[in-house]
């Protein structure tokens, strides 16, 4: 028994479990360190992958909106027959801010349009009350012409009541049409029983003065592409004693792009536009009116002279003449005032979806119409001079707060300007009458300080001070029209920029 107890003393001793492996606490806190820095960088990579697509669908949105108003404005203009319209250029600048939180803290959106060497270091355009010199305002300008390009109606008639009605609700593409490109009063929707309609609760975009900011911040300006299909009747008999002219009833279909009355297109009127251009003929219908010639009128109301461009009223277009074109474009003088020609309702509802087809581009920050002007013959590839011209083409912009009429640039027109010469003869038989005259505004094809430029022997008769040694034309050689598109949503740093520019025969 004693032998028992012994060898239980005398057995294997039990071994404790060792201890399992385990992190310190400096390695908790490295391997800490590196997820922290490696969620760190995942996030950088995400929001700078989400920034960037976000910057480039705005890229891409953008510059469809610019591409599709290329496609616009170059067909209206391919289409466009100089001696069959009359050609507008509104010029205009609106102080603006690009945000609404800019436009309430009072900082102006202005571009650099001269030489950033003569910029004082020590001013801030954006709080400036008025832009220095080198700076603008944005740019609203607004174009009207008329074009031959067949359109189809955008809102036709449910109920048409004759055969031009019927035409526009099959679909058909008729012409010719009155086309108008600017900046676009906003209007809201309320509805009205059933349906929606317009509240009349106009903003514009322009301010009376100007120099106050624009009640719209750029984001929602809105520009504007007015087409209005023309019926033309004819001209029966006599021509009335007054220009055609749109009426009120017109004028509220085609600034809201649409009809209230199921009979009418909205975007279509009845018109004589055949009368209508008689107006700019060389005999106006109605001398009475105080309308005489028009193509003897400075479209600018400025001559050449020995120091530069000077204003001569002999030359300018009247009241009674710049109505002519003014009666057609806006519906009231007040809405002259404010260039109020089309109204968008932003995100309209069912019942006004057919107000879209009058916002082409939302967010145009941006629209300025220039011009190659018809006075200066080095502009043309008729000059036999032009294969010596170094420079580039010399665009002219609109002055702001002007309105720059073109009339139709007809073989009638022209020689009615080449008419202003001495008649045959007298001893100065071929050369322009004394100032102010029409056509003198034409300078010389060949001007006497570029006579040694001619060939051996040729001398130009009366020191080439003649019709012969001008080019007459009503029309710009050209124009150039562009246009700056931001994003609504604040994605975009800088607006995309697009120009397009169209040569007049």
């Amino acid at each position: 028994m004693s032998m028992c107890r012994l060898s239980t003393r005398l057995g294997p001793t039990p071994r404790r479990p060792s201890p399992r492996p385990a992190f310190t606490l400096i390695e908790m806190l490295v391997a800490l360190a590196v997820m922290v820095l490696a969620m760190a960088m995942v996030t950088t990579v995400f929001s700078v992958t989400a920034k960037t697509t976000a910057t480039s669908a705005a890229v891409s949105e953008a510059q469809t909106l610019a591409r599709n108003f290329a496609l616009q404005i170059e067909q209206d203009l391919r289409y466009c027959d100089p001696t069959r319209s009359v050609l507008v250029l509104v010029g205009r600048t609106q102080a603006a801010a690009l945000t609404e939180d800019q436009r309430q803290a009072g900082l102006h959106y202005r571009q650099m349009v001269g030489d950033p060497g003569n910029v004082d270091s020590s001013l801030d355009p954006r709080f400036a009350p008025t832009p220095p010199p080198e700076y603008s305002d944005p740019r609203a300008d607004i174009l009207m012409f008329f074009t031959q390009r067949p359109s189809a109606s955008q809102t036709p008639p449910v109920n048409p009541v004759d055969d031009f009605g019927r035409a526009l609700q099959r679909g058909a593409k008729l012409g010719p049409v009155q086309v108008m490109y600017g900046h676009a009063t906003l209007d809201r929707a309320v509805r009205s029983g059933s349906t929606w309609t317009f509240a009349d609760d106009l903003t514009y975009i322009e301010t009376d003065p100007a120099t106050i900011l624009s009640p719209l911040p750029l984001t929602r300006w809105h520009l504007a592409r007015r087409a209005v299909i023309i019926n033309d009747p004819g001209t029966s008999g006599t021509p009335g004693a007054n220009p055609p002219a749109f009426d009120s009833s017109t004028f509220q279909r085609v600034v809201h792009g649409m009809s209230t009355d199921a009979r009418y297109a909205g975007d279509a009127v009845t018109f004589k536009l055949d009368e209508y251009l008689r107006w700019f003929s060389p005999v106006p219908p109605n001398q009475g009116a105080g309308i005489g010639p028009l193509a003897l009128k400075s479209p600018y109301g400025v001559i050449v002279g020995p120091g530069g461009y000077q204003p001569q009223a002999s030359l300018r277009w009247g009241a009674a003449e710049i109505n002519l074109v003014l009666q057609n474009m806006y519906p009231t003088s007040p809405a002259a005032l404010l260039h109020h020609f089309a109204t968008v309702v932003e995100q309209p509802p069912e019942g006004l979806r057919d107000n879209l087809a009058l916002d082409l581009v939302p967010g145009c920050a941006w629209f300025q119409v220039e011009f190659l002007m018809p006075e200066d013959p080095r502009n043309s590839n008729e000059s036999p001079l032009s294969d010596q011209r170094r420079d580039t083409p010399r665009w002219v912009s609109v002055t702001p707060g002007s309105t720059y009429v073109f009339v139709p640039d007809t073989d009638e027109n022209r020689r009615l300007v080449q008419s202003q010469v001495y008649p045959p003869g007298s001893p100065r038989a071929g050369m322009p009458l004394p100032a102010p005259n029409r056509l003198r505004n034409f300078a010389q094809v060949i001007p006497p300080s570029m006579a040694r430029a001619l060939p051996a022997g040729f001398q130009l008769p009366h020191n080439g001070d003649t019709v012969d040694n001008r080019i007459v034309r009503l029309w710009p050689y050209a124009i150039r029209v562009t246009i700056q598109v931001i994003d609504h949503n604040g994605r975009l740093e800088q607006p995309i920029q697009r120009s397009v520019v169209h040569w007049f025969p």
